[in-house]
């Protein structure tokens, strides 16, 4: 029987637009794991924004966050840091999002900030898409500024949330600006994340190959940041709300994040070995 890795995003691919996992979901990854299947998230959230789901979840083998700055090994407890970020981008994400009145959210190997006023920021968050805003801890700009200037905490990944009508303006300027040094993204069509240079999801691919050669490993995502993560898997799954370019290289499109389309996907997996 051929062994199967899969590799999944977390927010608008695993996670229903409440953050909870599809309850048939988690029953079938359960099984998956008791298969001996290599299981494994590739997320843009930080390692801190993600440890809940590490709860829900405790038979994963990893977990890469951050857009694979950082690989977690579930098994052995190894942490891996792929890169950081310098103090310009800190800089400059922390001015445009002061000025331009936006969300800052920043990752670093110590800590999570959130930079939000509930108030201040109204007019960028839907509250059906709160995402890791609901369960968030915020911070003030003085607590991050402690961290970086004087805690010298490494920067793992900075991520400026927008909307969706005016994602591309920041976009561009963050890449205009930050471009050359730095991977510049669109994730869920409202983040604009910024990570070191040569970090994208394709390395949690790229690392379960090496470790598991002999894995057919199965790719899900929804984003932007999710395209070089599916480019590199064997097949790539994705689903009915995931943006244009990601359709265009699927093998699969699935039904919508809020179903159960994961786990029928899955469980299909299983009838076609049998037949």
């Amino acid at each position: 029987m051929s062994k199967y890795a899969f590799v999944f995003d977390l927010d608008g691919t695993l996670l229903r637009n409440d953050n909870t996992i599809h309850p048939l979901t988690l029953k079938i990854l359960q099984k998956r794991h008791q298969k001996g299947d290599i299981l494994a998230i590739a997320t843009g959230r930080g390692i801190k924004k993600c440890l809940d789901v590490m709860q829900e979840l405790p038979f994963l083998n990893y977990f890469f966050t951050s857009n694979s700055t950082v690989m977690k090994n579930l098994e052995t407890n190894q942490i891996i840091v792929n890169g950081n970020l310098e103090l310009d981008a800190y800089e400059f994400l922390k001015n445009l999002a002061i000025s331009e009145n936006l969300i800052m959210q920043m990752d670093t190997l110590e800590d999570s900030y959130i930079l939000y006023d509930p108030n201040k920021h109204a007019h960028l968050v839907d509250p059906n898409r709160l995402m890791d805003l609901q369960s968030a801890v915020l911070s003030t700009w003085e607590n991050a500024d402690q961290g970086i200037y004087q805690r010298k905490e490494t920067i793992l990944q900075i991520a400026l949330r927008t909307n969706e009508s005016i994602s591309e303006k920041y976009l561009k300027a963050a890449k205009e600006n930050l471009g050359r040094k730095y991977e510049v993204v669109l994730t869920n069509k409202i983040f604009v994340d910024i990570n070191p240079k040569n970090i994208s999801k394709a390395i949690a691919v790229e690392y379960i190959k090496e470790h598991h050669p002999d894995a057919e490993i199965f790719a899900f995502g929804d984003s932007s940041n999710d395209y070089k993560m599916l480019e590199a898997a064997d097949f790539a799954i994705t689903l009915e709300n995931a943006t244009d370019d990601l359709k265009e290289i699927a093998n699969v499109i699935i039904g919508d994040n809020n179903t159960d389309s994961i786990a029928t996907f899955l469980q299909g997996l299983d009838k076609e070995q049998d037949e």
